[in-house]
């Protein structure tokens, strides 16, 4: 046989060997993953950033609770809508049958009673708000004739800090008197991890990125513009999470905004950069992914209404 005609069959043997693997394989997908699963390295780096989408297991385990949650309070109300991403309440409001909360009006003033009582609520539906009332910070509190306002915010996010104006947030509507939940809305979204322990984007690149960067916004009827031309305007507060979220806007017939339908979330840890003059009463904040070094978000301040 001739070089050239052994080299054609041990070709032709190769490929032979190819295609009897292919079709064995082919037929046993299953026992390819397994072993594929078995193989993988147990310290495989983690995506990052995680990203939070819809989970059908999830979001049965949610429609349990708020089953119970519902029979135990024996609430009905017209518009119910679910996160059915985050698994959280998105609204409950026009209720036929509200939820009482019960206030403690003995020992306390109405507000502060209001206050005990949204606390109690969401220590004892947690699985509902995936925070407890140690892992929220209260956001306001407003009293209005008939009615108090409740906001709480995420103050922790695992076991890191939570921040940002994305921040899952709870806010209750009570009436004063009688102590019924006219209003329960939520975006506190469940949690979920692959978050590294440690930023290591190294801090001194983010200067750089700042430097002369020429901050513009309105608020209200004011247009503020703001350069980021010292060292002493920029402070990096601390490292913490930012939850970056994408939603639909779903408009009704009149092309009214109705709702914000959460689609995605993407926790990062992140540095957080506060800017300004006075830097307890900041320009503006910005994250910073302390893995990457990318921009998340800038939040402005909040008009004060």
């Amino acid at each position: 046989m001739t070089k050239k005609n052994a080299a054609i069959a041990m070709f032709r043997t190769r490929l032979t060997f190819i295609w009897m693997l292919l079709a064995f394989f082919g037929g046993h997908s299953s026992l390819l993953a397994e072993n594929q699963a078995q193989i993988k390295p147990k310290n495989s780096a983690k995506r990052y950033p995680p990203k939070l989408r819809f989970n059908a297991e999830a979001f049965r385990s949610f429609e349990k609770n708020y089953i119970d949650t519902r029979q135990k309070y024996n609430f009905v109300y017209q518009n119910v809508i679910f996160d059915s991403v985050g698994c959280t309440l998105n609204q409950l409001t026009r209720p036929v049958i509200p939820i009482q909360l019960a206030l403690n009006l003995a020992e306390n003033d109405t507000a502060t009673a209001i206050l005990v009582a949204a606390k109690a609520f969401l220590d004892e539906n947690e699985p509902l708000f995936h925070a407890n009332s140690k892992q929220v910070v209260l956001g306001s509190l407003n009293d209005y004739d008939e009615f108090c306002a409740v906001l709480f915010e995420r103050a922790a996010y695992g076991k890191h800090p939570a921040a940002g104006q994305s921040r899952g947030k709870v806010e209750f509507i009570v009436e004063k008197k009688t102590g019924h939940l006219y209003l329960l809305a939520s975006t506190m979204t469940r949690i979920i991890g692959n978050l590294p322990d440690s930023a290591t984007y190294p801090k001194n690149k983010l200067y750089d990125k700042l430097k002369d960067r020429t901050l513009r916004f309105s608020l209200g009827q004011k247009h503020i513009k703001f350069t980021i031309n010292r060292l002493e305007t920029i402070q990096l507060s601390r490292v913490c999470v930012y939850e970056k979220k994408t939603f639909d806007d779903i408009y009704d017939s009149h092309g009214k905004r109705v709702e914000r339908r959460l689609v995605s979330d993407e926790p990062h840890l992140a540095y957080e950069v506060i800017i300004g003059e006075d830097l307890a009463n900041p320009i503006a904040t910005i994250f910073f992914d302390a893995i990457t070094g990318e921009e998340l978000a800038i939040d402005y301040p909040e008009p004060k209404w």
